[in-house]
């Protein structure tokens, strides 16, 4: 039974309507059982003259439709119920009442404490957790420890610290070995040090990002009143947007790395986003090595070390379409930025190529800190298929021309 103490609540006059004060109610609490006042979640709906009975027939027979449509932002309880409130006997009749409830297309949402502790966390019911939480990370709960897997170690929200020592820690000597983000976590953040870049082709506004190599669809959630007509009720359907499939997700499953990086390899599109194009592999090429070059300080910076200094990280390279030009220019980059300020270490473990543009145009890069460059494709593909693996044409001797002067500018 709920009591309020507020007698204001639902504050009802009688006005100018000639009907009986007949009411659907709603009241909405919040989840310590405190009413809400705005009148969009706790209000009435009175009835009018419009179903009124009379003489020895009962009148007309019609209906009076109440409909109070709510929308509730944050968890708690609705209390809804019909009243007859008139000061004087008038006999009025409820039927057919009904509570439809439409789900948030909010599954979950979580608040966090500067280094990752959550508060004023909600689910929607009967759904399915969400345990990638502060960061991206899985929570580990099993023993209810609340620890954030980042692959090599443990993180604890509950204190900011890591759980072993930090592998870089040789480098921060006046910050404890255990400390997260060195001790700032609203200005840094700690990678994991395994990096998956994903370098996208031909795209329509996605390129650039995760959304590029994954998958989306449109599934029906409930339904919606959309209004009356002759006595009957419309509803219309409720969708919400669900991932299908994610290509990228699947590749750092596959390679056991989840940090990524995303850049567009078809350097802003092809048409009709990019109307001049970028179908000259050896642009591509150039394009990826300016991107590269930029990205080299930050990308190698970051890669885990051990006690001695030495790197143990390698860097993987994915890549898709017009991105296969993109990527060699993007790795020869790395890896020059590394031999020019002589870093040891640096290695690409491979590049993976996924039905590469032009593939008969792309060279990929050699020597010992660089792993195989893969080529996947299948015989459906007109664009990128097996056959296009082994084209050559005239235009490749003046593309090498061009890209020697280009890359000797660079």
């Amino acid at each position: 039974m709920l009591l309020f103490r507020n007698s204001g609540v639902l504050a009802k006059e009688p006005g100018t309507n000639p009907a009986p004060m007949a009411y659907v109610n709603f009241i909405s609490v919040d989840k310590n059982f405190v009413p809400q006042t705005d009148v969009s979640l706790t209000n009435f709906v009175r009835i009018i003259e419009a179903a009124k009975e009379s003489g020895a027939n009962g009148g007309n027979g019609l209906h009076e439709r109440l409909c109070a449509e709510v929308t509730v932002k944050q968890a708690g309880y609705m209390y809804i119920y019909l009243s007859n409130d008139n000061p004087t006997v008038a006999e009025v009749y409820f039927d057919d009442f009904k509570v439809t409830q439409i789900k948030s297309p909010v599954t979950q949402t979580d608040d966090y404490y500067p280094f990752g502790l959550t508060f004023n966390s909600y689910s929607r019911e009967n759904s399915t957790p969400n345990n990638f939480l502060y960061n991206g990370k899985e929570l580990q709960d099993e023993l209810n420890l609340g620890w954030l897997d980042y692959g090599a170690r443990m993180f604890m929200p509950d204190i900011g610290r890591w759980s072993v020592i930090d592998g870089k820690s040789e480098l921060y000597f006046a910050t404890t070995p255990y400390a997260y983000a060195l001790n700032q976590p609203t200005n840094a953040i700690d990678p994991d040090g395994n990096l998956v870049i994903f370098i996208n082709g031909n795209h329509y506004g996605s390129g650039g990002g995760a959304s590029y190599w994954r998958s989306y669809t449109n599934v029906k959630v409930g339904e919606r009143y959309s209004g009356s007509r002759y006595g009957e009720q419309f509803y219309s359907p409720v969708y919400e947007r669900r991932e299908s499939y994610a290509f990228d997700k699947a590749v750092m499953n596959h390679v056991g790395d989840q940090h990524a990086m995303y850049r567009d390899g078809a350097v802003g599109g092809w048409a009709p986003v990019n109307p001049t194009g970028h179908e000259l592999a050896f642009t591509r090429k150039a394009g990826g090595y300016l991107q590269g070059k930029e990205d080299a300080e930050a990308i190698i910076q970051n890669l885990a070390r051990e006690k001695s200094g030495n790197i143990i990280e390698s860097i993987k390279i994915i890549t898709h379409s017009m991105g296969g030009a993109y990527g060699k220019g993007y790795a020869k980059a790395l890896l020059q930025y590394a031999r020019q300020h002589n870093i040891q270490g640096v290695n690409i473990a491979f590049v993976a190529d996924f039905a590469a543009l032009q593939p008969g145009q792309l060279e990929a890069e050699q020597g010992e800190n660089v792993g195989p460059t893969l080529q996947f494709s299948h015989s459906n593909d007109m664009v990128a298929g097996n056959d296009r693996r082994k084209e050559r044409n005239s235009r490749i001797q003046v593309e090498k021309k061009i890209k020697d002067t280009l890359f000797s500018v660079l």
